[in-house]
């Protein structure tokens, strides 16, 4: 019908198809392609719909799973945190500090046992001291007739503990069994020695007492130290900080776990909700293409049966031949009337038609092209959007795994940077902790060595008025005849004897005893001082700290505090290096973030997907039935060109001379008239 009405409006004449039963055909084959082409389309969104229906019952069966386990998680971690809250322990903080405390009173007990053996070592000592003292004051007495020997007992007892060479026991033991009136000369002699003897032992007894008074002093502050440090324990331990740290975070990363599972599970029920809601919608656009599509063939199958059957072919075929003799009986009676009126002007109109035809060639031709362009432009644009689409969700999956990574990084580095920090300051307490200890160690180093000093210095001018005294008593030189000497008896003889001769050997042999007692004093000097560097070099320095806690030089890298020093310079380096992968991953985060959603949510890798999305699926999903289309009309354009380029409608000179031919003798062809009316009657010619 659209090639018939367009060469009606050009040339006025009705143009035909042979074939009476082609047309009809055509039409069965187009119903018969639409049906297979519905059957396919129906086929296919069954397809589509069947995988919808699988996703949508594999994600719920998923997101069910996950519920499942999320929520047996969370009673676990509710379990859990109930146990916490009713005093379950993380750590064995109770147990260290009770053995730290049990240990403390250990020490306090066997520091005031020594005290009390101190005190009781130092009664008993004084009181052998004052007993001493008690007996040579006694025998001074005694030899200057002043009373009798009382303490003889107690001044042997002294005298032995005096550790007196042999030579001076003798004189000592010739002494106490000869009368005082045969050592009336010597009388001088021995009182002075029992008189520096005395001298002596009063000053060990303030010595003595000044020592001990200091070593008490020393054990008390001791005890007290020891006291306060139990205190600070059982403070601590009723505290319970680290109990409570330990509880405080097992208790926050329990209840951030709980929030990211509830979170899971409010995520899948919202999926849930938006896979029913689109089922719901799915199974709705489905029933109704089905029931349309059904219908279509419905309708088409029918149309067929109309069109095919053999009664409706025999009755097109005899519409078409009647249709086909009435426009030729129609076309020659036209041409026989008109004949004889046309005229050159008929002939100008017949030249300007043909221009029409040649404007309408070229403009069926730049139809198809731009027909063709068009298709062209849709399979660009469906090809852009696919591509597009596809690099939209990779970049989108890539951007939110590295945000999933660096999310990740920057839990780990904060963790870490924390256990570091507290790291840090406990090693910095420690160190705190050993150059107190290596304060009160030197301080009692200090006292115990100025004592030891002074000890030393006292029998160092002990030992310088002894000699002194021998010096003095050498310098007697008895004479070689003497009373004393003619009446000797015994064990003198008959040479000349010094009577002082046995307080001399006692002198020397306090002398010697004094000088033995001086060399211990320097060992344990040089032994405390060797102690005492020991320890400084065991402890060691404080090395100076940087506001970062870093040491940039540690002074004693070999001692404890060196060692703790190191430990805490390489916790300040691993924080610092945590730092920076955390300001790394957070920098990373926020730019994969800004990529994702950009900066208001309007931009970035979503919000461009969601822009695209619209004209992708008009595209996507339209793009065949307007190919469908396009192909149509480019085969119908070019079919109508294909009738235009074989029928006679172009005028050229030989079509204008038998135009002016038929002008000059249209009375001899009369018998054309005549023909035609014989066909119309159904006569012979």
């Amino acid at each position: 019908m659209r090639k018939a009405a367009l060469l009606s409006s050009l040339t006025g004449a009705v143009a035909l198809e042979s074939g009476a039963s082609s047309g009809i055909m055509k039409v069965v084959k187009l119903l018969q392609d639409t049906k297979a082409d519905l059957i396919k389309e129906r086929k296919t969104q069954e397809q589509e719909y069947m995988k919808l229906d699988c996703v949508v019952k594999k994600t719920k069966e998923e997101n069910a799973k996950l519920r499942e386990e999320n929520s047996g998680k969370i009673a676990d971690i509710d379990s859990e945190l109930a146990l916490l809250e009713g005093g379950k322990t993380l750590t064995d903080e109770a147990q260290v500090f009770a053995a730290k405390i049990d240990e403390k009173n250990k020490e306090i007990e066997k520091a005031e046992a020594d005290l009390d053996a101190e005190k009781e070592k130092y009664d008993t000592y004084m009181a052998d001291l004052k007993a001493g003292i008690a007996a040579l004051a006694d025998a001074e007495k005694k030899i200057q007739g002043q009373t009798l020997l009382v303490q003889q007992k107690t001044l042997k007892s002294l005298l032995a503990k005096a550790k007196l060479l042999p030579a001076q026991q003798i004189a000592m033991l010739k002494f106490e069994k000869q009368a005082p009136e045969a050592y009336s000369s010597q009388v001088g002699s021995i009182v002075e020695l029992i008189q520096t003897l005395k001298n002596e032992y009063k000053k060990e007894e303030i010595d003595t007492t000044t020592q001990h008074e200091k070593d008490v002093a020393a054990q008390e502050a001791l005890i007290k130290e020891l006291k306060e440090a139990l205190s600070g324990l059982q403070e601590q331990q009723q505290a319970g900080e680290g109990e409570a740290a330990a509880k405080a975070r097992r208790t926050q990363e329990l209840t951030d776990l709980k929030t990211t599972l509830e979170g899971e599970i409010a995520d899948a029920d919202a999926e849930d909700k938006v896979m029913d809601e689109n089922k719901t919608k799915q199974d709705t656009e489905y029933e109704t293409f089905s029931a349309d599509s059904m219908a279509q063939e419905d309708a088409i199958d029918k149309a067929v049966e109309i069109l095919h059957s053999d009664d409706n072919r025999d009755l097109f075929q005899k519409n078409e031949d009647d249709k086909e003799y009435e426009a030729a009986f129609f076309l020659q009676k036209a041409s026989i009337t008109t004949e004889k009126v046309r005229s050159m002007k008929e002939l100008q109109l017949a030249r300007e038609r043909e221009t029409a035809i040649q404007v309408l060639m070229a403009a069926i031709s730049d139809q198809v092209s731009e027909l063709k362009d068009e298709k062209k432009s849709i399979e660009t644009s469906v090809e852009h959007c696919r591509v597009d689409s596809k690099k939209l969700i990779e970049d989108a999956k890539t951007a939110a795994e590295q945000m999933d990574g660096q999310d990740a990084q920057i839990r780990a580095s904060t963790e870490i940077i924390e256990m570091e920090n507290e790291k840090q300051k406990k090693l910095t307490e420690e160190i705190a902790d050993k150059m107190e200890e290596k304060r009160k160690k030197t301080e009692i180093f200090e006292e115990s060595k100025k004592d030891l000093e002074a000890i030393k210095d006292d029998l160092t001018t002990a030992l310088g008025e002894v000699r002194k005294a021998i010096l003095e008593l050498r310098k007697y030189k008895p004479e070689k005849t003497s009373r004393f000497n003619e009446g000797s008896k015994g064990d003198l003889t008959k040479k000349t004897s010094n009577p002082l001769a046995p307080v001399i050997t006692m002198l020397d042999g306090i002398v010697s005893q004094m000088d033995n007692e001086k060399t211990d004093r320097t060992t344990q000097i040089t032994d405390l001082q060797a102690e005492q560097d020991e320890m400084v070099k065991t402890i060691g320095n404080a090395s100076p700290m940087e506001e970062s806690m870093m040491v940039t030089t540690i002074e004693t890298p070999e001692s404890i505090i060196g060692g703790k020093e190191k430990e805490r310079n390489d916790s300040v380096t691993k924080e610092a290096e945590e730092e920076a992968k955390k300001t790394s991953a957070e920098t990373d985060y926020a730019s994969e973030r800004e990529k994702l959603y950009g900066t208001d949510g309007t931009t970035g890798l979503l919000a461009s997907f969601n822009k695209l999305q619209p004209g992708c699926d008009y595209w996507m999903l339209g793009s065949q039935a307007r190919f469908a289309a396009i192909a149509e009309e480019i085969s119908t354009l070019d079919e109508v060109k294909h009738v235009l380029s074989n029928q006679d409608l172009v005028f050229d000179g030989k079509d204008t001379m038998e135009m002016e031919a038929r002008e000059k003798g249209a009375d001899a062809k009369d018998h054309q008239y005549e023909d035609v009316t014989s066909r119309v009657t159904g006569s012979a010619p």
